[in-house]
């Protein structure tokens, strides 16, 4: 089956009109855990006064595979498989052009691994790997499929909430989070516990761009790890004192 939006009866027939010299398309062809990847190619074939076309077909799988690879390695983490930096911050700038069309709001949420430096020289790096593993999944296994989560490096992660109704939505979703690290995290046999700093910012209302939104998310989470850390903040005040009323 060709790949979505392709009429190939259309392209057929530009060939055989003379409209086009040639023309190809891509489709997948996969048999239970098999993947494979072909290019069909359509050239004209002239006969005296008929025309034909012959069709031929390549097997592009490696080149296809090659080029997912890539893109992995371009835009995931390779320690957690979540977005990294680069594939975050641009899913943020189209949540924002979904916001700004829709006319609604979206909340970004710093979140930061409280005392790792403390576990990662106490356990070793590895034993620090395996926190971050975990922790990456227990956020996201927390969170609505339309929510996106990506490690914006070290013991940093981040979280974008879109199409959110208010403030107080955001702040069920931050204890949602920090109640999901209660648990005791299992790193090398041994019972690990741990737990978090959240920053929150608001679109548009603290920030109309990407840039600073980011920005006042980090300066939030900050503030709640001045704070003693497994808490949230909200980078405007007046949000951390409705959050607090509640």
């Amino acid at each position: 089956t060709p790949g979505e939006g392709v009429d190939v009866s259309a392209l057929l027939d530009d060939v055989l009109a003379g409209r086009r010299e040639a023309a190809s398309y891509v489709y997948p062809s996969h048999a239970g855990e098999q993947q494979r990847w072909f290019r069909a190619h359509f050239v004209p074939l002239l006969s005296g006064e008929r025309r034909g076309a012959a069709i031929v077909y390549l097997d592009i799988t490696d080149s296809v595979m090659a080029e997912k690879r890539l893109f992995k390695l371009a835009h995931f983490d390779a320690l957690t498989g979540l977005p990294n930096r680069m594939l975050f911050v641009d899913r943020v700038q189209h949540a924002e052009l979904q916001a700004k069309r829709n006319g609604g709001k979206l909340a970004l949420i710093f979140v930061d691994v409280d005392h790792f430096k403390k576990i990662n020289d106490t356990l070793g790096h590895l034993a620090g790997d395996q926190l971050l593993q975990q922790f990456g999944q227990r956020l996201s296994n927390a969170l609505r499929k339309s929510d996106t989560i990506g490690r914006m490096g070290g013991d940093e992660f981040a979280v974008i909430l879109p199409g959110i109704k208010d403030a107080a939505e955001a702040a069920l979703v931050a204890r949602k989070l920090l109640n999901a690290l209660k648990a005791p995290f299992l790193i090398s046999g041994k019972d690990v516990f741990s737990a978090a700093s959240l920053g929150i910012a608001i679109y548009p209302d603290d920030a109309g761009n990407t840039e600073l939104l980011l920005g006042h998310a980090d300066a939030a989470m900050y503030r709640a790890k001045q704070q003693g850390g497994d808490s949230f903040q909200f980078f405007t005040s007046a949000m951390n004192e409705n959050a607090l009323e509640q």
